[in-house]
């Protein structure tokens, strides 16, 4: 493959401009680093693809994920709801703030409160979306109430998501234990808005 030569003018032009329309150093060298996402620009730039907007619409009435060895105990659904890490509350329990509560304490407590459902943490999950998960969420468990599930053995379990190490990952915990001020509910701030 012939080495393609650059004007470093126009470098330079597209770096201003790429910085000024928002662009970023991680953003530049996301792109450098992947042969498909060069390909993709290139595309667009030829005419031969076009570019949309992604969807943030998530179906908060469908059936949710079950991962093995669970199955889903209660499912609140909901309207679609467009993802807006804006008006995602981390919501604590006041006796968690202070210390910690049993979680079929908590479960009882969170009863008719907006509570996100595990829909939102498996699109959350998804490798496009990863980016839009808060920094300030990490060193947290994320739980998602909205979605109750049970073990073999008949323990109930709320999924979570949180930051292992280099990745975000979804775990989960038993009712039967204790939440504790790094173990927030994810929440809308208020009721579900389009």
């Amino acid at each position: 493959m012939a080495k393609t030569e650059f004007n470093h003018g126009a470098v330079h032009e597209f770096l201003v401009t790429f910085a000024a329309e928002g662009g970023t150093e991680t953003d530049l060298t996301k792109l450098t680093k992947s042969k498909k996402k060069c390909g993709q620009v290139l595309q667009f730039l030829h005419g031969s693809c076009e570019i949309r907007p992604k969807r943030l619409l998530i179906n908060l009435s469908a059936d949710p994920f079950c991962p093995k060895d669970l199955t889903v105990e209660e499912h609140i659904k909901a309207k679609p709801w467009k993802f807006d890490a804006k008006q995602v509350e981390l919501y604590l329990d006041p006796a968690q703030s202070g210390g910690s509560i049993l979680g079929h304490d908590l479960c009882k407590a969170l009863k008719g409160e907006p509570v996100l459902n595990a829909n939102v943490l498996d699109w959350l999950l998804l490798e496009e979306n990863q980016h839009l998960i808060p920094e300030e969420w990490k060193g947290k468990g994320i739980f998602f109430w909205g979605t109750i599930y049970c073990v073999r053995d008949g323990s109930l379990v709320v999924r979570c998501l949180r930051w292992y190490g280099d990745r975000w990952q979804s775990g989960w915990r038993w009712l039967g234990d204790r939440w504790c001020v790094s173990d927030p509910a994810a929440s809308l701030a208020s009721p579900f808005a389009p």
